[in-house]
Order: structure tokens, then sequence, then C-alpha cells
């Protein structure tokens, strides 16, 4: 009687056992979340074309030199032009800003390095011009200016185009890219900046800087980061869960053999 007892008790452990192997299989699983965020990215244009012109020498040319000037002198004016493409624009662009180096400054009222006088900013939808050929007389046609710089001095200058490039987005107008002339419109006389320009070369270039969204995809094995979509068990790993169900099925197999052979002793002793 008291080995019919106990092989009931173990066939009842094992049963417990082989019912919860789902369980400990789930358990030894690595649960997969995925989320999906974005970075910024950074894309910058240099300037193809720039140049500037001088009312004083209206037929003259100046796109061979490492500068471009934008000043007032003795009723004379110099008007500065750049000009961008839009080969590698990104689509999804959030903001737009021009940059560039000013070299010099002085102002011929007082003989500083800071100008205080009002220039203007002025975006051109696909004006054709060549930096080689361009002058005052054949100049592009100048409207009203976009921004108003009021102070400059020696150092970089970043001027957000954002709003102006929408404006001719949503205006529905197709452009391959725009040229930006810079002008004094209030200045002080005999007042002038030197702008480096691409033929002094290297991040001195005028530039266009577009930032925009790259979308990531985030996979978390088990709270930690992956690049990786999924996971694997090791190829000497042995699961839990499997190990039980054949101790299980090993187990109970067995005390089915052992009850029939106890079965058969008492049969016979009867």
């Amino acid at each position: 009687m008291k080995k019919k007892n106990i092989i009931i008790l173990v066939s009842l452990v094992l049963l417990i056992i082989l019912l919860n192997v789902n369980q400990v299989r789930g358990e030894g699983e690595v649960q997969s979340s995925t989320l999906q965020t974005s970075t910024l990215g950074y894309i910058e244009t240099i300037a193809t074309h720039d140049s500037f012109i001088d009312s004083n020498i209206p037929n003259n040319n100046f796109g061979d030199l490492d500068f471009t000037v934008c000043g007032w002198a003795q009723g004379e004016m110099q008007v500065s032009y750049f000009y961008f493409p839009f080969t590698n624009k990104p689509n999804n662009y959030i903001n737009v800003s021009l940059r560039f180096y000013i070299d010099g400054v002085f102002d011929g009222m007082t003989g500083g390095d800071t100008v205080n006088w009002t220039w203007g900013i002025l975006a051109l939808v696909d004006s054709i011009w060549n930096q080689d050929s361009i002058t005052w007389n054949n100049q592009p046609t100048l409207g009203s200016a976009e921004l108003l710089i009021a102070m400059w001095s020696d150092g970089w200058m970043n001027l957000n185009m954002t709003n102006t490039l929408r404006d001719i987005e949503d205006a529905e107008i197709s452009i391959n890219g725009f040229s930006i002339c810079i002008y004094p419109i209030f200045p002080s006389d005999n007042s002038f900046a030197l702008i480096s320009s691409t033929e002094y070369g290297g991040i001195w270039s005028p530039t266009l800087i577009w930032e925009y969204e790259i979308p990531l995809v985030i996979v978390r094995d088990g709270g930690s980061s992956s690049s990786s979509s999924s996971s694997k068990t090791k190829p000497d790993e042995i699961p839990l869960g499997d190990f039980y169900l054949v101790f299980a099925i090993v187990g109970i197999i067995s005390l089915i053999i052992y009850y029939k052979k106890i079965r058969g002793m008492s049969f016979v002793s009867n």
C-alpha cells in the first residue's frame, strides 16, 4: 500500500512539472519590442557660383577672387552674389541656414571693425548668371530684401533661410537652386565687408546647411537595445523548458513500467 501511494505522489509531481513546461519555456524566451524614432542629419551645399559687382566699374567682373565685397564707397555700391544648386537638397528638411565667413569689416564713419548699418539679404529664384561673366550692367533684377541684418563684424555669420525657401515652395515654384544677393540698404560712407568665396576654399566657402530627419527603428531585446530585429539562442544552449519536458516524459514512462511490474508481482503472490 505504501508503494502504491508513493507512485501516485510521484506521478502527481511529474504531472505538475509537465503542465508548467509551457510556462517555463515562455519565461526562457526573450521578449522583443520595437520603437520607432528619429535623429537629425545634416547636408551641406557649397555655392557653385559667387562673385561681386561694383557700380563704379559696371562692366568689370570679379568672379575669380577669393573674396566678395559688400559695401558703399563715395556713393558707389558693391553687391555680392552666391548661387546654390539643389542637387543634394533633402525632401524632408526641417531647417536650412546660410553660413559664410566675414574676413574683414571696416566702418568709414567710426573707423571700427563693426558695421552698424542695414544690409539686405535677397533670395532670387533660379536666377541665371555666371560668376565669370556677371557685372553691374547684366545682374539679375533685385526686388525687396527678405532679411535685414543691422550689424556685422568679423567671423562666422549664420542666417536662417527656412521661411524664405518654404515661401518659394508654397508658391509651387519649381526650382533647381537659388541665388542669394547681399547688398547695403542704409550704409555709412566708405564702409564695406569682405566675405570669403569658394575660391578661398575649404570650410570658408559660402554654404547652405540642411537639417533633416533620419528615421530609426530600435529593437529592444529583453530590455536592451539592438540593431537586430530578432534574437537567437546560442548553439550550445539547452532551453530549461525542454529539459523539464524530457524529464517529465521519461519519469512518467518509468513509473508506468514500474507500476505494471508491481501489479504483476502482486498477482503472482495471490
